[in-house]
């Protein structure tokens, strides 16, 4: 995914780290824990919405066929990650509609 031509070289080295750091934690059976990746279009400025889908390691598509979430959807997310554990000692990402 790195290598192909589309990807953004502004967020290579970010990209990069977190599959590093997800490397590092797929090793620990004794650590509670979940990766949330956004989705390569973050928006600071978009708007909170109920309306996405979840996914796990691969970036997935909104309806509209791009990979978007709003900053505000995405804490939203992490919230309901951080309270509920759906993904136990996995990586996952979202769009939202």
């Amino acid at each position: 995914m790195f290598s192909t031509p589309e990807f953004p070289t502004e967020i290579l080295g970010l990209a990069k780290a977190q599959g590093n750091a997800i490397d590092i934690l797929r090793k620990f059976s004794n650590v509670d824990w979940a990766f949330f990746s956004p989705a390569p279009i973050f928006d600071a400025e978009g708007p909170e919405s109920n309306d996405y889908v979840l996914g796990n390691e691969n970036i997935i598509l909104n309806k509209e066929g791009k990979p978007y979430i709003s900053y505000d959807t995405f804490a939203q997310i992490l919230v309901d990650e951080i309270n509920n554990h759906k993904f136990d000692r996995q990586r996952f990402t979202a769009v939202q509609n």
